[in-house]
C-alpha cells in the first residue's frame, strides 16, 4: 500500500495580506492545525500495528 499525504503549510506572509485585505477565511485551518496533523500522521506510521495502516487507508479513501 502506498499513501501518499500532502500538506500545504501557507506562508505566513500571505495569510496576513489576505487579512489585511479582509478576504480571510474564518473556519481555514491555521498553520498549527496543520502541523497537530502532520505530527498525528507521522505518530502512525511510527507504529507497527498493520490495523493502524488499515484505518488510515480507509479513513483517506472516504
Amino acid at each position: 500500500m502506498v499513501v501518499k499525504l500532502t500538506i500545504l503549510i501557507e506562508d505566513p506572509r500571505q495569510v496576513e495580506r489576505r487579512r489585511l485585505l479582509g478576504i480571510d477565511d474564518a473556519d481555514a485551518p491555521t498553520r498549527e492545525d496543520l502541523a497537530s496533523v502532520l505530527e498525528e500522521v507521522c505518530s502512525l506510521f511510527n507504529a507497527t500495528d498493520p490495523l493502524l495502516y488499515h484505518d488510515l487507508h480507509q479513513c483517506w479513501s472516504m
